[in-house]
């Protein structure tokens, strides 16, 4: 796997990447660190035109100890690199990744935090990586432990596993092994597959069951590197003015299409799942409504 750009974790966190009118937006919760000592998390910001941006943030345990003070710490380097980021509740921020953003990622590094979760509206699949080799026991000594689960709209499935239970063998591919034997048998009533893949699982997901979220929980309490996921956004879909059904041409098959996305923006996105709302957005203000009939006419009419 490319460290460098599969990867999307966090330090007990809840994170929600998802495709809008205006690009992606990432929604983020964070919980407190256990590290004892300063350590970095690092943002990674991949595009659909190959370019990337990384942005290391610094999470000290005492003056970041809360999570409202984590989150604001990683909106302030967020914010510091030219990334269009806010903080929402406590524990929570925003990244406006914009409509180029193709995946966002953040590898934990040693801030050693049991549970994180990513999840986006219709993702088209996330991972969850444990590389390299984990030191058996947490901070303060007790067996370390390590999460997996899936987020869908049915629900959260989350299983733990301790290093006791491995027997201490906390290399990667033990514990991915141990946690898809726990967690893959269940996954399919939460509208996911689970696929083991040495160090990391592999999070596929029913579109019928994750179009309002789906995602990946990971986590561990070792200090030791190397617990990342990861969420790939789902490509936006292309703007084709008229064409309210999507079938490649403008007439009158398109009215329908069109009343319905000026009732119900959702009614339509159910009913058209192909297709982009923003096809009856004449003029160009972000919605489809009666203001656009018009020039929705008109162009029917040529």
């Amino acid at each position: 796997m490319n460290r460098s750009f599969t990867s999307v974790a966090v330090g007990s966190l809840i994170a929600l990447i998802g495709s809008t009118a205006n690009g992606a937006v990432v929604k983020v919760r964070v919980s407190a660190p256990t590290c004892n000592a300063p350590q970095v998390l690092t943002v990674r910001l991949l595009n659909h035109n190959g370019s990337s941006q990384v942005v290391p943030v610094v999470i000290d345990p005492v003056a970041h100890a809360s999570p409202a003070a984590k989150a604001a710490a990683v909106v302030a380097a967020l914010q510091n690199a030219g990334v269009s980021a806010q903080p929402l509740g406590v524990g929570e921020f925003q990244i406006d990744g914009g409509p180029n953003l193709k995946e966002a990622s953040l590898e934990v590094g040693s801030t050693g935090e049991q549970s994180d979760v990513i999840k986006s509206p219709e993702p088209t699949r996330s991972t969850a990586a444990f590389q390299g080799a984990f030191e058996p026991c947490d901070p303060v000594g007790q067996p370390a432990i390590f999460t997996a689960g899936i987020v869908t709209d049915i629900g959260e499935l989350t299983v733990r596993i301790s290093a006791q239970e491995l027997n201490f063998q906390t290399e990667g591919p033990v514990i991915c092994q141990a946690l898809f034997q726990r967690l893959a048998p269940r996954a399919p009533q939460y509208g996911a597959q689970i696929n083991y893949a040495g160090d990391r699982l592999e999070v596929y997901f029913d579109p019928a069951y994750s179009i309002t979220m789906g995602g990946i929980v990971f986590g561990t309490t070792s200090l030791s590197p190397g617990a990342e996921g990861m969420v790939v956004i789902r490509p936006p879909i292309p703007i084709t003015p008229d064409d309210m059904n999507c079938d490649g041409l403008v007439n009158g098959l398109d009215v329908d299409g069109f009343i319905l996305a000026i009732l119900s923006r959702n009614a339509y996105e159910a009913k058209y799942p192909g297709c982009n709302y923003l096809n009856g957005d004449m003029n160009s203000n972000g919605e489809v409504t009666v203001e656009d009939t018009d020039a929705f006419v008109a162009r029917l009419a040529q």
